[in-house]
């Protein structure tokens, strides 16, 4: 038997309503629309790469960019692709050092400094997993016992946040301090820089610290483990923690550089050498879940404290980054830099893409200049590409065979997430059924905005009306309710409760099922979607 959502139902909708949204745009955190797909092909992001080469190209020549002293290998990687979809290469017009005999491209070595964080992370997960996490540091390195934070755990020292070796210059020669006994000796006779859990404080003896666990745990070496759960797996066939002197860029001499310097016991988070190509490789395994499950990859992919800056949290080793365009967009980053070498790798997991910066200079590098350019830029022609996608896929009208409900889509205002523009359901027309009701009960014309927001859930399925194999992609609906007066601006009051739809989703069951679950089923070969079924009301709406 049918079971059909009527006005008592649209009432306990709008109770969700009254407490929902009350600005121009509210978005569920996470892509606003379908991830884009097939970037390499698409002519109208291709443009918008043509155009971040201009952008690139511009910065030079008006030395926004220092070009005259510094040498740079970027890209842009997709989930999708096996090469990067776009690069850039520049060698500095005073450059006085060494080159590969290939001249400078995606496979020349550079030293990436913190990035090795990124990998020593990466190796513990994949080797140990997420549960060696919440062990105590002492179980591995007992003589830690007396140090002042004795109760920390591994997952601590993964968030902890550098000193630079470059440092020890200013200062006179310490005590060696180049066996595992006097290390550790120091660390005990240390004063503690901050009471745990107060602030993030950027530290390679954190790192240090769980490579020695991580040896412990498995029986082996860090670089063993590395090379053979990492890059080996993945072919990171340039990476390592040896340099190569015929494979890498070096700016002046291998010392001055830093080139030729090995770190010792700090190994685990500054030592790597590695190019622009292995590093798309590495984003690229770590956004399809090569490595390691769907669920522990976002699980990864997310702060685990918070920085004085509103835009900046703390992952593991993540710089988390927070762009607005005007919705939230996070950007998992690792910055590294030691001696001549700055490098910036940031994965935007909303787009499935990830983009490598790699500088050598003796002079100050742009790092933020250029990070800066390629993130805003692509950012805005991602989710562009991302909305047009989406409309060209899945909006449209459809409507079920049996009864009188059909729904339109689209994604052509200037509001985030597909809106449904018209509904009816089983005869009745839920959007201005909710809009009369907001007015009876405000005394108010605000605006009432239905949008689906995509949940990264998807199940295989039959396509209705075909042999064809289709996907469930799952999708959950809001209501934003618009004051006039707002429309169109954007602004936020401390306590205001203007976004709080995280807290509203599934709230609601008709049927023991969610009344803002909708699933669209989409063509596994072309993308295109060809139906709609809200799950609560019991019916498929096939397009039109």
């Amino acid at each position: 038997m049918k079971h059909f959502i009527g006005g008592h139902g649209l009432l306990l909708i709008l109770n969700v309503a009254l407490v929902a949204a009350k600005v121009k745009d509210c978005a569920l955190l996470g892509p606003a629309f379908p991830i884009p797909t097939r970037l390499s092909s698409s002519l109208t992001f291709q443009h918008e790469l043509e155009s971040l080469s201009r952008k690139i190209a511009e910065g030079l020549a008006s030395s926004k960019i220092n070009g005259e002293e510094s040498s740079f290998s970027l890209n842009v990687f997709t989930g999708e692709d096996g090469s990067p979809i776009w690069e850039y290469h520049h060698v500095a017009s005073t450059f006085n050092g060494t080159l590969p005999d290939e001249g400078l491209d995606g496979n020349t070595v550079y030293r990436v400094a913190s990035i090795t964080k990124l990998l020593t992370i990466y190796t513990l997960l994949v080797e140990a997993g997420f549960e060696f996490l919440n062990e105590k540091v002492t179980k591995y390195i007992p003589e830690l016992a007396a140090a002042p934070k004795s109760n920390e755990i591994i997952g601590d020292l993964a968030s902890t946040v550098q000193a630079s070796p470059i440092l020890k210059a200013m200062f006179p020669p310490p005590e060696k301090n180049d066996t595992v006994s006097s290390f550790i000796n120091e660390i005990l006779h240390r004063r503690p820089v901050y009471a745990p859990f107060n602030a993030p404080i950027y530290s390679n003896t954190a790192f240090t610290l769980l490579g020695m666990a991580l040896e412990k745990l498995k029986g082996r070496t860090l670089v063993d483990m590395m090379r053979d759960s990492v890059f080996n797996t993945l072919d990171l066939s340039r990476t390592s923690f040896f340099r190569n002197d015929s494979w890498g860029i070096i700016p002046g001499s291998p010392s001055s550089s830093f080139w030729n310097v090995s770190f010792g016991l700090e190994a685990p988070a500054i030592e790597a050498y590695s190019t622009a190509n292995d590093l798309a490789r590495l984003g690229q395994a770590i956004l399809n879940s090569t490595l390691l499950t769907p669920t522990d990859t976002r699980r990864w992919l997310k702060p685990m404290t918070h920085t004085s800056s509103l835009s900046h949290s703390v992952g593991a080793p993540w710089e988390i980054f927070r762009a607005k365009n005007p919705r939230v967009v996070d950007m998992y980053t690792k910055s590294g830099h030691v001696g001549f070498y700055t490098s910036q790798f940031v994965l935007l997991p909303d787009y499935n893409v990830g983009l490598t910066i790699l500088i050598a200079t003796p002079g100050e590098p742009p790092v933020s200049t250029i990070a800066s350019t390629m993130a805003s830029h692509l950012i805005t022609a991602l989710e562009n590409e991302a909305r047009r996608q989406a409309q060209i896929k899945i909006a449209g009208f459809y409507r079920a065979n049996n009864l009188n409900s059909s729904i339109a889509l689209e994604t052509n205002d200037d509001h985030h997430g597909i809106r449904i523009s018209h509904w009816i359901s089983n005869g009745t027309d839920v959007i201005q059924f909710l809009k009369t009701l907001v007015e009876d009960s405000k005394k108010t014309t605000d605006s009432v905005h239905v949008r689906l927001y995509p949940t990264q859930l998807r199940a295989d399925s039959a396509c209705p009306n075909s042999g064809k194999r289709c996907t469930d992609v799952s999708f959950r609906a809001t209501i934003d309710i618009i004051p006039a007066e707002v429309e169109g601006a954007d602004y936020e009051e401390l306590f205001s409760g203007r976004c709080f739809h995280w807290m509203e989703i599934d709230g609601l069951l008709y049927d023991h099922i969610s009344l803002d679950d909708i699933v669209i089923k989409v063509e596994k070969d072309t993308g295109k979607a060809v139906a709609v079924e809200p799950r609560a009301w019991k019916i498929r709406m096939d397009r039109v």
